[in-house]
Protein backbone atom coordinates (compact mmCIF):
# COMPACT_ATOMS: atom_id res chain seq x y z
CA UNK A 1 0.00 0.00 0.00
CA UNK A 2 2.66 2.72 0.76
CA UNK A 3 4.29 1.84 -2.59
CA UNK A 4 1.26 1.70 -4.58
CA UNK A 5 0.27 5.60 -2.92
CA UNK A 6 4.18 7.02 -3.02
CA UNK A 7 3.93 5.97 -7.05
CA UNK A 8 0.08 7.48 -7.29
CA UNK A 9 1.52 10.36 -5.51
CA UNK A 10 4.51 10.80 -7.57
CA UNK A 11 2.65 9.90 -10.97
CA UNK A 12 0.36 12.68 -9.97
CA UNK A 13 2.99 15.45 -9.86
CA UNK A 14 4.28 14.95 -13.34
CA UNK A 15 0.19 15.75 -14.45
CA UNK A 16 0.13 11.65 -15.20
CA UNK A 17 -2.87 9.00 -13.93
CA UNK A 18 -3.35 7.20 -10.92
CA UNK A 19 -2.73 3.39 -12.77
CA UNK A 20 -0.23 1.86 -11.94
CA UNK A 21 1.72 0.32 -15.32
CA UNK A 22 0.70 -3.12 -16.77
CA UNK A 23 3.29 -5.10 -15.15
CA UNK A 24 2.26 -4.35 -12.22
CA UNK A 25 -1.26 -4.89 -12.44
CA UNK A 26 -3.28 -8.13 -11.16
CA UNK A 27 -5.19 -9.86 -13.71
CA UNK A 28 -8.66 -10.89 -13.37
CA UNK A 29 -10.00 -13.88 -13.02
CA UNK A 30 -11.70 -14.14 -16.58
CA UNK A 31 -8.72 -13.03 -18.68
CA UNK A 32 -6.84 -15.77 -16.68
CA UNK A 33 -8.86 -18.04 -17.47
CA UNK A 34 -8.87 -17.32 -20.96
CA UNK A 35 -5.55 -18.10 -21.22
CA UNK A 36 -6.00 -21.40 -19.54
CA UNK A 37 -8.37 -22.45 -22.40
CA UNK A 38 -5.84 -20.85 -25.16
CA UNK A 39 -3.28 -22.94 -23.56
CA UNK A 40 -4.77 -26.25 -23.27
CA UNK A 41 -6.15 -25.92 -26.92
CA UNK A 42 -2.69 -25.68 -28.02
CA UNK A 43 -1.47 -28.48 -26.59
CA UNK A 44 -3.89 -31.04 -27.37
CA UNK A 45 -4.49 -29.64 -31.01
CA UNK A 46 -3.12 -32.05 -33.59
CA UNK A 47 0.66 -31.65 -35.32
CA UNK A 48 -0.79 -31.31 -38.94
CA UNK A 49 -3.44 -28.80 -38.28
CA UNK A 50 -0.37 -26.20 -36.61
CA UNK A 51 -0.37 -24.66 -40.49
CA UNK A 52 2.55 -22.04 -41.12
CA UNK A 53 1.02 -18.77 -41.10
CA UNK A 54 0.67 -18.07 -44.60
CA UNK A 55 2.30 -14.29 -45.66
CA UNK A 56 -0.65 -11.49 -46.33
CA UNK A 57 -1.24 -11.16 -49.91
CA UNK A 58 -2.72 -7.95 -49.76
CA UNK A 59 -6.24 -9.05 -49.77
CA UNK A 60 -8.80 -8.57 -46.82
CA UNK A 61 -9.51 -11.42 -44.69
CA UNK A 62 -12.60 -9.90 -43.34
CA UNK A 63 -15.95 -9.68 -45.86
CA UNK A 64 -16.43 -6.58 -44.88
CA UNK A 65 -17.62 -3.69 -47.53
CA UNK A 66 -13.80 -3.06 -48.47
CA UNK A 67 -13.62 -6.71 -48.77
CA UNK A 68 -16.02 -6.29 -51.62
CA UNK A 69 -14.34 -3.71 -53.51
CA UNK A 70 -11.32 -4.75 -53.36
CA UNK A 71 -9.14 -4.91 -56.58
CA UNK A 72 -6.74 -7.44 -57.15
CA UNK A 73 -2.79 -6.40 -57.73
CA UNK A 74 -1.76 -5.88 -61.04
CA UNK A 75 0.76 -9.21 -61.57
CA UNK A 76 -3.12 -11.18 -61.60
CA UNK A 77 -4.88 -8.67 -63.34
CA UNK A 78 -3.04 -10.68 -66.78
CA UNK A 79 -3.08 -14.19 -67.20
CA UNK A 80 -0.31 -15.95 -68.26
CA UNK A 81 1.88 -12.31 -68.31
CA UNK A 82 4.12 -11.32 -65.69
CA UNK A 83 4.64 -7.90 -66.50
CA UNK A 84 1.96 -5.36 -67.77
CA UNK A 85 1.96 -5.49 -71.59
CA UNK A 86 3.66 -2.32 -72.46
CA UNK A 87 2.45 -0.10 -75.84
CA UNK A 88 4.56 -0.75 -78.98
CA UNK A 89 7.33 1.44 -79.53
CA UNK A 90 7.42 2.97 -82.97
CA UNK A 91 11.16 2.23 -84.29
CA UNK A 92 13.50 5.26 -84.75
CA UNK A 93 14.41 7.11 -87.37
CA UNK A 94 16.78 5.46 -88.50
CA UNK A 95 15.43 2.08 -89.50
CA UNK A 96 12.63 3.88 -91.62
CA UNK A 97 15.72 5.65 -93.61
CA UNK A 98 17.11 2.60 -94.17
CA UNK A 99 14.15 0.43 -95.08
CA UNK A 100 13.67 3.28 -97.98
CA UNK A 101 16.76 3.31 -99.05
CA UNK A 102 16.56 -0.29 -99.42
CA UNK A 103 13.32 0.12 -101.73
CA UNK A 104 14.92 2.70 -103.90
CA UNK A 105 18.20 0.28 -104.62
CA UNK A 106 15.60 -2.85 -105.47
CA UNK A 107 13.85 -0.60 -107.89
CA UNK A 108 17.36 0.86 -109.58
CA UNK A 109 18.20 -2.54 -110.05
CA UNK A 110 14.96 -3.34 -111.86
CA UNK A 111 14.68 -0.43 -114.15
CA UNK A 112 18.62 -0.98 -115.21
CA UNK A 113 17.35 -4.75 -115.90
CA UNK A 114 14.45 -3.53 -118.23
CA UNK A 115 16.48 -1.11 -119.70
CA UNK A 116 19.58 -3.52 -120.34
CA UNK A 117 16.99 -6.10 -121.71
CA UNK A 118 14.97 -3.31 -124.15
CA UNK A 119 18.82 -2.58 -125.30
CA UNK A 120 19.44 -6.41 -126.20
CA UNK A 121 16.12 -6.94 -127.87
CA UNK A 122 16.65 -3.86 -130.10
CA UNK A 123 19.98 -5.02 -130.77
CA UNK A 124 19.12 -8.83 -131.98
CA UNK A 125 16.04 -7.40 -134.05
CA UNK A 126 18.61 -4.90 -135.92
CA UNK A 127 21.44 -7.63 -136.38
CA UNK A 128 18.67 -10.34 -137.56
CA UNK A 129 16.75 -8.08 -139.88
CA UNK A 130 20.22 -6.78 -141.88
CA UNK A 131 22.89 -8.92 -140.55
CA UNK A 132 22.21 -12.29 -139.55
CA UNK A 133 19.45 -15.13 -141.37
CA UNK A 134 20.31 -14.46 -145.29
CA UNK A 135 18.27 -16.04 -147.58
CA UNK A 136 20.88 -18.69 -148.67
CA UNK A 137 19.47 -21.07 -150.52
CA UNK A 138 15.92 -22.26 -151.71
CA UNK A 139 14.81 -25.88 -152.08
CA UNK A 140 11.68 -26.54 -154.42
CA UNK A 141 10.13 -29.62 -153.39
CA UNK A 142 7.44 -31.72 -155.36
CA UNK A 143 6.91 -32.56 -159.15
CA UNK A 144 5.32 -30.24 -161.10
CA UNK A 145 4.62 -31.29 -164.87
CA UNK A 146 4.03 -27.78 -166.29
CA UNK A 147 6.69 -25.27 -164.04
CA UNK A 148 10.23 -25.12 -163.74
CA UNK A 149 11.97 -24.26 -160.35
CA UNK A 150 12.49 -21.01 -161.86
CA UNK A 151 8.97 -20.24 -163.01
CA UNK A 152 7.95 -21.01 -159.31
CA UNK A 153 10.74 -18.91 -157.83
CA UNK A 154 9.97 -15.61 -160.32
CA UNK A 155 6.50 -15.80 -159.86
CA UNK A 156 7.33 -15.60 -156.30
CA UNK A 157 9.38 -13.06 -156.50
CA UNK A 158 12.01 -15.15 -154.25
CA UNK A 159 16.07 -14.78 -154.80
CA UNK A 160 18.42 -15.58 -152.13
CA UNK A 161 20.66 -13.06 -150.25
CA UNK A 162 17.69 -11.42 -149.26
CA UNK A 163 16.65 -11.62 -144.99
CA UNK A 164 14.71 -14.18 -143.74
CA UNK A 165 12.86 -12.43 -140.85
CA UNK A 166 12.27 -9.63 -143.30
CA UNK A 167 10.36 -12.63 -145.76
CA UNK A 168 6.58 -12.87 -146.05
CA UNK A 169 6.02 -16.60 -146.69
CA UNK A 170 2.14 -15.77 -146.69
CA UNK A 171 2.49 -12.99 -149.57
CA UNK A 172 5.08 -14.97 -151.92
CA UNK A 173 2.57 -18.02 -151.45
CA UNK A 174 -0.36 -16.18 -152.78
CA UNK A 175 1.87 -14.86 -155.51
CA UNK A 176 2.76 -18.23 -156.68
CA UNK A 177 -0.98 -19.34 -156.83
CA UNK A 178 -2.50 -16.34 -158.56
CA UNK A 179 0.43 -16.56 -161.22
CA UNK A 180 0.42 -20.02 -162.07
CA UNK A 181 -2.85 -21.19 -162.27
CA UNK A 182 -1.72 -24.88 -163.21
CA UNK A 183 -1.15 -25.47 -159.45
CA UNK A 184 -3.40 -27.03 -157.01
CA UNK A 185 -1.43 -26.27 -153.89
CA UNK A 186 1.53 -24.33 -152.89
CA UNK A 187 3.03 -23.75 -149.41
CA UNK A 188 6.50 -21.80 -148.36
CA UNK A 189 7.98 -22.36 -145.75
CA UNK A 190 11.05 -20.46 -143.54
CA UNK A 191 13.88 -23.03 -142.61
CA UNK A 192 15.99 -20.87 -140.12
CA UNK A 193 18.70 -19.95 -140.19
CA UNK A 194 19.00 -19.18 -143.99
CA UNK A 195 17.00 -20.90 -146.49
CA UNK A 196 13.20 -21.55 -148.04
CA UNK A 197 11.50 -24.09 -148.98
CA UNK A 198 8.81 -23.91 -151.31
CA UNK A 199 6.01 -27.25 -151.83
CA UNK A 200 4.04 -27.43 -155.00
CA UNK A 201 1.34 -29.71 -156.78
CA UNK A 202 0.12 -29.52 -159.97
CA UNK A 203 -3.65 -29.75 -160.26
CA UNK A 204 -5.59 -32.57 -161.80
CA UNK A 205 -8.84 -31.77 -163.78
CA UNK A 206 -11.23 -34.29 -161.12
CA UNK A 207 -14.98 -33.51 -163.44
CA UNK A 208 -15.90 -30.79 -165.31
CA UNK A 209 -18.58 -28.22 -165.19
CA UNK A 210 -20.55 -27.45 -168.21
CA UNK A 211 -22.00 -24.24 -168.09
CA UNK A 212 -23.82 -23.69 -171.46
CA UNK A 213 -21.14 -24.37 -174.20
CA UNK A 214 -17.93 -23.74 -172.11
CA UNK A 215 -16.48 -26.68 -169.66
CA UNK A 216 -14.80 -25.65 -166.90
CA UNK A 217 -12.41 -28.06 -165.50
CA UNK A 218 -11.78 -28.37 -161.85
CA UNK A 219 -9.16 -29.85 -159.69
CA UNK A 220 -9.20 -31.42 -156.39
CA UNK A 221 -9.36 -28.54 -154.50
CA UNK A 222 -12.02 -26.85 -156.64
CA UNK A 223 -10.09 -24.56 -158.54
CA UNK A 224 -10.57 -23.55 -161.86
CA UNK A 225 -7.65 -24.76 -163.90
CA UNK A 226 -8.77 -24.63 -167.64
CA UNK A 227 -11.70 -23.24 -169.46
CA UNK A 228 -12.89 -24.35 -173.16
CA UNK A 229 -15.82 -24.95 -175.56
CA UNK A 230 -14.66 -28.69 -176.53
CA UNK A 231 -16.17 -31.34 -174.02
CA UNK A 232 -13.22 -32.90 -171.98
CA UNK A 233 -12.47 -36.35 -172.07
CA UNK A 234 -13.88 -38.01 -168.15
CA UNK A 235 -16.92 -36.74 -166.36
CA UNK A 236 -19.09 -33.50 -166.68
CA UNK A 237 -21.64 -32.29 -164.42
CA UNK A 238 -24.28 -30.80 -165.63
CA UNK A 239 -27.21 -28.19 -163.70
CA UNK A 240 -24.84 -26.55 -161.86
CA UNK A 241 -23.98 -22.74 -162.10
CA UNK A 242 -20.79 -21.76 -161.11
CA UNK A 243 -20.37 -17.84 -159.47
CA UNK A 244 -17.20 -17.45 -161.34
CA UNK A 245 -15.50 -19.17 -164.88
CA UNK A 246 -12.15 -17.28 -164.30
CA UNK A 247 -9.62 -19.59 -164.40
CA UNK A 248 -7.15 -19.57 -160.87
CA UNK A 249 -10.70 -18.95 -159.14
CA UNK A 250 -12.28 -21.75 -156.85
CA UNK A 251 -15.64 -23.20 -157.63
CA UNK A 252 -18.89 -21.80 -156.07
CA UNK A 253 -22.52 -22.53 -156.81
CA UNK A 254 -25.27 -20.37 -156.21
CA UNK A 255 -27.33 -23.26 -154.97
CA UNK A 256 -25.47 -23.86 -151.17
CA UNK A 257 -24.86 -28.02 -151.28
CA UNK A 258 -24.47 -28.25 -154.72
CA UNK A 259 -20.77 -28.00 -154.52
CA UNK A 260 -20.03 -30.49 -151.43
CA UNK A 261 -22.49 -32.99 -153.55
CA UNK A 262 -20.87 -32.98 -156.64
CA UNK A 263 -17.38 -33.49 -154.88
CA UNK A 264 -18.95 -36.35 -153.09
CA UNK A 265 -20.60 -37.96 -156.26
CA UNK A 266 -17.36 -37.88 -158.11
CA UNK A 267 -15.52 -39.47 -155.20
CA UNK A 268 -18.01 -42.27 -154.34
CA UNK A 269 -18.32 -43.13 -158.35
CA UNK A 270 -14.15 -43.52 -158.69
CA UNK A 271 -14.75 -45.71 -155.19
CA UNK A 272 -16.93 -48.36 -156.40
CA UNK A 273 -15.53 -48.51 -159.66
CA UNK A 274 -17.90 -46.73 -162.31
CA UNK A 275 -16.26 -45.72 -164.59
CA UNK A 276 -18.62 -45.90 -167.32
CA UNK A 277 -20.40 -43.02 -165.57
CA UNK A 278 -19.27 -40.11 -168.20
CA UNK A 279 -22.44 -37.46 -166.58
CA UNK A 280 -24.08 -36.16 -163.63
CA UNK A 281 -27.35 -34.16 -163.80
CA UNK A 282 -27.69 -31.96 -160.47
CA UNK A 283 -30.77 -30.00 -162.36
CA UNK A 284 -32.66 -31.46 -159.28
CA UNK A 285 -30.83 -32.42 -156.31
CA UNK A 286 -33.48 -34.33 -154.77
CA UNK A 287 -33.79 -36.22 -158.83
CA UNK A 288 -30.32 -36.83 -159.20
CA UNK A 289 -29.34 -38.82 -162.48
CA UNK A 290 -26.30 -40.42 -163.32
CA UNK A 291 -25.52 -41.64 -167.13
CA UNK A 292 -23.05 -44.35 -168.17
CA UNK A 293 -21.96 -45.00 -171.71
CA UNK A 294 -19.84 -43.08 -173.89
CA UNK A 295 -18.92 -39.56 -174.54
CA UNK A 296 -20.78 -40.35 -178.19
CA UNK A 297 -23.49 -42.02 -176.91
CA UNK A 298 -25.37 -42.48 -173.53
CA UNK A 299 -26.38 -46.40 -172.66
CA UNK A 300 -27.71 -46.38 -169.04
CA UNK A 301 -29.50 -44.08 -167.61
CA UNK A 302 -29.38 -44.34 -163.47
CA UNK A 303 -31.99 -42.64 -161.26
CA UNK A 304 -31.01 -42.33 -157.60
CA UNK A 305 -33.43 -40.08 -156.32
CA UNK A 306 -32.27 -37.95 -152.83
CA UNK A 307 -29.20 -37.47 -151.70
CA UNK A 308 -29.50 -39.87 -149.09
CA UNK A 309 -28.02 -43.31 -148.88
CA UNK A 310 -25.77 -42.56 -151.93
CA UNK A 311 -23.21 -44.89 -150.64
CA UNK A 312 -25.39 -47.92 -150.63
CA UNK A 313 -27.33 -46.99 -154.02
CA UNK A 314 -24.32 -46.64 -156.01
CA UNK A 315 -23.10 -50.35 -154.23
CA UNK A 316 -26.11 -51.46 -155.82
CA UNK A 317 -25.85 -49.85 -158.45
CA UNK A 318 -22.62 -50.76 -159.64
CA UNK A 319 -23.08 -54.79 -158.69
CA UNK A 320 -25.66 -54.80 -161.47
CA UNK A 321 -24.54 -52.92 -164.39
CA UNK A 322 -21.24 -55.46 -163.61
CA UNK A 323 -23.07 -58.67 -163.07
CA UNK A 324 -26.32 -58.50 -164.46
CA UNK A 325 -25.97 -56.17 -168.02
CA UNK A 326 -24.35 -56.68 -170.92
CA UNK A 327 -21.81 -54.33 -171.88
CA UNK A 328 -24.21 -52.88 -174.83
CA UNK A 329 -27.29 -52.93 -172.92
CA UNK A 330 -29.47 -50.09 -172.79
CA UNK A 331 -32.43 -49.31 -170.47
CA UNK A 332 -33.35 -47.29 -167.48
CA UNK A 333 -31.83 -47.98 -163.85
CA UNK A 334 -34.02 -47.50 -161.18
CA UNK A 335 -31.89 -47.47 -157.34
CA UNK A 336 -34.13 -45.44 -155.35
CA UNK A 337 -33.73 -47.71 -152.07
CA UNK A 338 -30.82 -49.45 -151.49
CA UNK A 339 -32.92 -52.73 -151.36
CA UNK A 340 -34.97 -52.41 -154.25
CA UNK A 341 -33.28 -52.00 -157.67
CA UNK A 342 -35.30 -52.34 -161.36
CA UNK A 343 -33.94 -52.14 -164.55
CA UNK A 344 -36.22 -51.29 -167.10
CA UNK A 345 -34.55 -52.39 -171.03
CA UNK A 346 -34.82 -50.60 -174.21
CA UNK A 347 -36.62 -47.62 -173.03
CA UNK A 348 -34.79 -44.28 -174.90
CA UNK A 349 -32.57 -42.93 -172.84
CA UNK A 350 -33.87 -39.19 -171.75
CA UNK A 351 -30.91 -37.26 -173.14
CA UNK A 352 -30.53 -33.73 -171.95
CA UNK A 353 -26.97 -33.43 -172.74
CA UNK A 354 -26.52 -30.65 -175.08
Amino acid sequence: MPEYQSYGSKNKKRGGNNKPPASMRTASPRSKRVAQIEDYKSAVRPASEKLTPQPNLGLPTDSSKSARNHKPPEQNRYKGASKKPTKPVSPPVACASSVTARRKIRRNYILHFLAASIVVVVAVSVLSSTVLFNVRAVNVEGESMLYSAEEILAAGNIETGGNLVRFKSGQAQEDIMNALVGLDSVTVRKVFPSTISITVEDAVNVFSIQSGRQYLGISQNGRIIQSGTRRPDGLVITGFVPKSKTVGDYLECELDGKRALAFQLSGLIEKHDLGRVIRIDLNDIYDIRLFSGSVSEEQIEIKLGTPSQLDEKLVVASKVITDELAPNERGVLRVQTPRKASFNPDLSVRDDYA
